[in-house]
């Protein structure tokens, strides 16, 4: 018992790293009622819209949150992951959540059934972004350049 407790106490500085340049991965999987699960980094917890000039196509707006991203299209009413992967967790579906964050780029995504949802966002400049993803993901033709609103 003193061995769990002594690792239990280790264990969050094990995972702790001071260098910023390296990427940080995190992969979550479905335990339990674990909910709160995305982490945009505070450069991009905004509402951003497409660029006029370089929408790419894009007719997305993207809302970030702390613990949350939602999309949004003028055809649509929009979604939030965070309420869908409560929506997965109440009816006991697994899934897996992938994110990665460097200094200038998020990218998140979760998978279930085998349907890849992922997209990667890329700070320009403190009020621009590009919105990518990665073929064989969905939501497919959500590509170009997004401004803070």
């Amino acid at each position: 018992m003193k061995k769990i407790a002594l690792l239990l106490v280790a264990l969050p500085f094990m995972a702790c790293s001071n260098d910023e340049s390296q990427p940080a991965s995190v992969t979550t999987e479905k335990f339990g009622d674990q909910t709160n699960q995305f982490a945009p980094p505070s450069w991009l917890q905004e509402t951003w819209a497409p660029d006029a000039a370089n929408t790419n196509g894009q007719q997305y707006n993207f809302t970030f949150t702390s613990d949350n991203i939602c999309s949004a299209s003028a055809a649509s009413n929009g979604i939030c992951w965070k309420e869908v992967v409560e929506g997965l967790n109440e009816q006991n579906v697994e899934y897996t959540i992938n994110q990665q964050v460097t200094p200038t780029t998020y990218t998140a995504g979760y998978i279930t059934n085998g349907i890849v949802v992922s997209v990667q966002f890329t700070k320009l400049a403190d009020n621009k972004i590009t919105v990518f993803v990665p073929q064989g993901a969905s939501p497919q033709g959500v590509t170009g350049e997004l401004v803070k609103q």
